[in-house]
């Protein structure tokens, strides 16, 4: 016959999976917290990158979008929160924008298309035709991001 064993203190069970996740070679860390004797909350760090979202095609014809409803994008720089993915290129290549405040890449291509940040382990839905995809920047610095069709371009976030 067996004695049965004492169960293991919550913190005790608590520290050790902490120590696990911080060895868990490209897992995302996690933090544990909470009493004992209760049960233990976890937050993720990679939930402070915003994933973005698609905003779905509106009936009618896609319009170029633009900053003012007046001033078109200009191709190779420009300032505000807006970028058009053409069948050649995203327009601009280079835009000054705004942390905190969503960028827009419409899809004015014609054909599927798709967004991809990869310092920061961002991708897209498929973008049909006339659809958007909207993700906000959380900080300051330049973004390189492509398509899946392999056109580049940057954010120079202030």
């Amino acid at each position: 016959m067996s004695a049965a064993r004492p169960a293991l203190p919550a913190t005790l069970v608590a520290v050790t999976a902490v120590a696990l996740a911080a060895c868990g070679g490209g897992a995302p860390s996690r933090s544990v917290s909470g009493p004992p004797g209760r049960q233990a909350t976890t937050t993720t760090s990679s939930l402070s990158v915003d994933p973005g979202h698609l905003i779905p095609a509106k009936p009618g014809p896609t319009t170029m979008p633009t900053e003012d409803a007046v001033t078109p994008i200009h191709t190779d720089f420009d300032t505000g929160q807006q970028v058009a993915i053409t069948a050649t290129a995203f327009e601009p290549k280079l835009l000054g924008s705004t942390a905190d405040e969503p960028v827009v890449w419409t899809n004015v291509s014609g054909k599927p298309a798709q967004v991809i940040i990869p310092s920061l382990s961002v991708r897209s839905p498929v973008i049909p035709p006339g659809a958007q995809f909207e993700w906000t920047p959380k900080e300051g610095g330049v973004i390189g991001y492509v398509s899946g069709s392999g056109f580049r371009g940057q954010l120079d976030v202030q």
